[in-house]
């Protein structure tokens, strides 16, 4: 070490250095520990995004695959077929409409069965289905004839569906019957 006023002037110099470097190694660990950390963040999402789109392409339905399946219930119902409308559903497959809600296979070919002994000349016109991933909805017009009256009725239908494993999971309808009364 340096002595004098020379000496101490140039011993806190090196010191000011010594410190200087001191932080100057100090910073740059720390900024190459931040850049590693953002690294292994980014590798994390980059390696969960991946995941995740590697497992909603295997488990996400195409959209033509829903359409059939909307397709394949309203036929159904048109012919009064139960066990098609109900093959479409998971085997915890939820219908709902107002009012009531069935679960299970067996639960929805029965209520598909009941009303087909009961209604005849079903007509449904699909008017839009929009899917997004798993989920559609679609809008419908369907009209029926009940068998004992000869009354003929008309509903407007929004439905709700949700798709697991290729099948139905849930359809839920919200059902307008009085706006086709009211129409010119």
């Amino acid at each position: 070490m340096f002595t004098g006023f020379v000496g101490i002037a140039i011993n806190k110099l090196f010191l000011s250095l010594g410190l200087m470097n001191l932080i100057a190694v100090l910073s740059w660990s720390y900024n190459e520990s931040i850049i590693q950390q953002n690294q292994v963040y980014q590798n994390q999402r980059s390696f969960l995004f991946m995941s995740r789109l590697n497992h909603e392409d295997s488990s996400v339905m195409k959209p033509e695959e829903i359409r059939a399946i909307i397709q394949q219930a309203a036929k159904a119902w048109m012919t009064g077929d139960p066990d098609n409308f109900a093959k479409l559903f998971t085997a915890d497959g939820v219908f709902i409409v107002p009012g009531n809600r069935w679960v299970g296979e067996t639960k929805i070919r029965q209520v598909v069965a009941d009303f087909a002994a009961t209604h005849t000349d079903v007509k449904i016109e699909i008017q839009q289905i929009v899917i997004d991933g798993n989920h559609a909805v679609v809008e419908w017009l369907w009209s029926d004839t009940e068998t004992a009256t000869g009354l003929h009725q008309k509903a407007e239908d929004a439905i709700v569906v949700d798709f697991k494993d290729g099948l139905i999971s849930r359809w839920r309808e919200y059902i307008d019957t009085e706006t086709s009364k009211n129409k010119n």
